[in-house]
């Protein structure tokens, strides 16, 4: 299942963004999610219902894969995380030419995120690959 999904001001983007979610569940991934990607990141998000029917989204971690060696690299690791968060999950996805570039997306949400106030479930910053790796916000 996907969703079409508007933020009226997109974290670290700071203006109205529009995208498609997806449904945290193995058939959707692999209907959507190209195999051979090695290097890439997500956002997995947690809809939840309002009175008046109308929903919304809070991103609820946020995550790369980086040089993994199997086939369905992005896929797979989207797959861990299926049944590790109660609700109604979805996520979003990119790849990336590189493990680094993978790294420095991943620092880049991490950090927009959250000055949101979102992202609950990443509790410390995003691990280096390499000890000479500085993240492109904070440096460290």
């Amino acid at each position: 299942m996907k969703r079409y999904v508007t933020w009226k001001s997109y974290p670290g983007v700071g203006k109205e963004k529009s995208m498609y979610l997806y449904s945290l569940d193995a058939d959707t991934i692999d209907d959507v999610v190209d195999a051979g990607i090695p290097n890439g990141n997500y956002r997995i998000f947690r809809r939840t219902e309002k009175a008046d029917g109308t929903g919304s989204y809070r991103n609820i971690y946020i995550g790369r894969v980086a040089d993994r060696t199997s086939d369905d690299g992005l896929k797979d690791r989207l797959k861990e995380h299926i049944g590790e968060w109660r609700g109604d999950l979805y996520f979003e996805c990119n790849s990336e030419p590189t493990p680094l570039a993978a790294y420095q997306h991943e620092c880049r949400d991490y950090h927009t995120w959250k000055e949101e106030d979102q992202a609950e479930y990443n509790s410390v910053h995003p691990a280096k690959l390499r000890p000479n790796d500085k993240c492109p916000v904070c440096g460290e």
